[in-house]
């Protein structure tokens, strides 16, 4: 702690305050009136008991106390996502056995009786018509939300998987080339329940409007992941429109509420005879 001999003129004693903890060896050397000192030097060992605060022994109970702490709450936070996953499965489960099987009931007996009443009674086959319809347009979002709430459809192959059968399904019938290319990097990527489902009605309000009213021979889908964005961009080669945002219908107003939800980027770029394109760029940390 003090690598040099220091003179004690005519003190007879030596002061060092504040020593840490430890262990100590005090060296003495005599030095004769005339400036002759002695060779040998006399030495006292010393032992300077530490705070607790300092002892190692404290040291490990404070890093024992922070893993304690930081395990309780990875398992708390591993207990609420357990929890949230179980609810989210339950609910799923329910709609699907409860809610989903009697809008089927409903849907095919509908169809049974507007095909009997067909001939005669063409105003109670029309109401009959419009409640299979109106139940068939339930199923459809009701498999939506099931899908979404579902946790094993959190990655984001599962939405791409049920975003290419939807597009085929509306496509293929009106002829229209379909072309999906999807960024590697994107493999694996996580997509929350609150995002999921509302990127994939935005790719199908996309597609359905696209398929009614573009006229296009070819539909590009395009997905890709640039530092923490997922950016879609959906291009056709049809016979586009001139926007009037006052004017937009109901399909273009929902993709805008929706990405506006997100707090994602959206833009939609038309010209007669240009075709239409659509971008949405959501961040995710």
């Amino acid at each position: 702690w003090d690598k040099e001999l220091i003179s004690s003129n005519t003190g007879n004693y030596a002061s060092y305050s504040n020593l840490p903890g430890g262990s100590y060896t005090l060296h003495v050397k005599a030095i004769n009136p005339d400036g002759t000192e002695n060779p040998q030097q006399a030495g006292m060992m010393i032992y300077i008991k530490p705070p607790f605060w300092k002892t190692w022994w404290f040291y490990t109970l404070c890093v024992l106390a922070v893993a304690a702490l930081l395990y309780f709450i990875y398992r708390l936070r591993m207990d609420r996502m357990i929890a949230v996953e179980k609810i989210r499965s339950k609910i799923s489960r329910d709609l699907h056995d409860d809610v989903g099987s009697t809008l089927t009931s409903i849907n095919i007996w509908s169809e049974v009786a507007g095909k009997q009443l067909e001939k005669e009674n063409a105003q109670s086959a029309e109401y009959l018509g419009r409640i299979k319809n109106s139940s068939q347009n339930m199923l459809d979002n009701m498999s939506d939300i099931i899908w979404a709430i579902n946790p094993v459809n959190d990655t984001i192959e599962k939405v791409l998987v049920r975003m290419k059968l939807y597009a085929s399904e509306m496509l293929e019938p009106k002829n229209i080339r379909f072309q999906f290319i999807v960024d590697d990097k994107i493999k694996g990527t996580i997509i929350p329940m609150q995002y999921r489902r509302e990127w994939y009605l935005i790719f199908k309000e996309a597609i359905n409007n696209a398929a009614k009213y573009s006229g296009a021979k070819n539909i590009y889908v395009n997905i890709e992941l640039q530092q923490q964005y997922l950016i879609m961009q959906i291009n056709d080669d049809g016979i586009g429109f001139i926007r009037q945002e006052k004017n937009d219908g109901n399909g273009l107003r929902n993709m805008q509420e929706r990405a506006a939800q997100m707090k994602a980027e959206f833009q939609i770029n038309s010209l007669p005879g240009n075709g239409t394109r659509i971008l949405l760029k959501q961040k995710f940390t």
